[in-house]
């Protein structure tokens, strides 16, 4: 059950990445695609991702990015300075041990790797999943962790 409540919060980050990260994705450069393929998902930044996402909603804090964010943005770092700058954000995550880069670099691998493990194989959507994008490490954490996962991802959206 622990496991379960670590990942809650991150059901509502997959949800808000998973209307936003393929045209975020596009735009991303070589070093920034290069900094989220490098980046491994731990238990931990799930637990942090979780524990902002319940302190966000309990003082109506604004801790995500919308469509325009995306389209303003010309690389992760001005995500991020975006992210960074809604009101209440940087102490929220500071006081979570993350900065707003962090937060998108570790929700983008971990929507990739979703991606990889829902699609990859696919006949017909896995011609559209780039697999060399996602770093195998995190395949793997998904996979150990895809019931919980899902399970929250179909509650947020309830």
């Amino acid at each position: 059950m622990r496991a379960l409540e670590r990942l809650t919060a991150l059901a509502a980050a997959l949800v808000m990445l998973a209307a936003l990260a393929l045209p975020a994705a596009a735009a991303l450069s070589e070093q920034d695609q290069a900094a989220i393929r490098n980046y491994t998902l731990t238990t931990r930044y799930l637990s942090q991702v979780q524990a902002l996402t319940r302190d966000a909603e309990a003082k109506g804090v604004k801790a995500s990015l919308d469509a325009d964010d995306f389209k303003k943005a010309k690389d992760l770092d001005a995500l991020a300075a975006q992210l960074d700058a809604k009101p209440g954000v940087h102490a929220l995550m500071a006081a979570h041990g993350l900065t707003a880069r962090e937060y998108l670099v570790g929700a983008l691998a971990l929507y990739g790797a979703g991606m990889v493990v829902k699609y990859g194989d696919d006949p017909q959507q896995g011609k559209y999943i780039d697999k060399s994008k996602a770093n195998p490490k995190n395949v793997e954490f998904y996979k150990q962790h895809q019931k919980e996962i899902e399970a929250m991802m179909a509650a947020e959206q309830k």
